[in-house]
């Protein structure tokens, strides 16, 4: 997962994590875990925040499916 790219997208939106955490119904640390890698975001979740941050099918993918290489 991208969490450079998921923040990026929020800040774009105008999203803070208490507000994301609360539109997704999650708690605000459950979402830290989860943007931090400690958690992992189901499909519901990523459905979820693809809509409220309206992203492009191809932001989905660079987010949360494409694999990082170091």
């Amino acid at each position: 997962m991208d969490s450079n790219e998921l923040r990026a997208q929020m800040v774009r939106k105008g999203f803070k994590v208490e507000r994301l955490a609360e539109k997704m119904g999650i708690s605000r640390s459950a979402l830290y875990r989860k943007i931090h890698g400690s958690s992992e975001f189901n499909r519901e979740e990523i459905f979820k925040i693809s809509n409220l941050l309206e992203l492009q099918p191809e932001d989905v993918y660079n987010i949360f499916f494409k694999k990082q290489v170091s």
